[in-house]
């Protein structure tokens, strides 16, 4: 979704502006308004895609009925990492680059590890091990954007 995409690449000015002022309080209210705002632009989509998953198939001519949930898995794989994209940016503007790598080693390592266990299940148990990747990322990048934000 390019535009929920090009609003987290927009924050990163306004956090790095308003966490170098010390406005911690203004860069949680960007940070939550973002999420939010990426997670409402996103929602429709996903729905269109969980309830009408079979329909989109059906016009690429695509019946089997292990397919059908192709696309809702897909679709809410794609909802949890738009919804942390803007903590992103929030690493970014915190010059902390590092350890937002290791954030995404990690979670490359636990999509890695829930793929090999989910494989024999073709693209559908790929995407499963990709929301439960994404999943356990969003377990720590949240934990880091709640300390780093809320605490202090």
């Amino acid at each position: 979704f390019p535009v929920t995409i090009a609003a987290s690449k927009v924050i990163l000015p306004v956090l790095t502006d308003s966490l170098t002022d010390g406005h911690n309080e203004f860069a949680r209210t960007v940070l939550w308004h973002s999420v939010i705002s990426n997670v409402l632009i996103t929602f429709p989509f996903v729905l269109v895609m969980l309830f009408f998953g079979k329909f989109i198939y059906g016009l690429y001519g695509i019946y089997s009925g292990d397919r059908s949930i192709t696309l809702p898995l897909s679709a809410l794989a794609a909802l949890i990492n738009i919804s942390l994209n803007p903590i992103g940016a929030l690493l970014a503007a915190k010059s902390r680059m590092w350890l937002g790598a290791c954030m995404n080693l990690m979670w490359a390592i636990s999509y890695i590890v829930a793929a090999k266990y989910f494989i024999e299940y073709g693209a559908n148990g790929v995407l499963i091990a990709l929301g439960i990747g994404y999943t356990v990322h969003s377990i720590w990048v949240v934990m880091f954007a709640y300390g780093d934000l809320w605490k202090k």
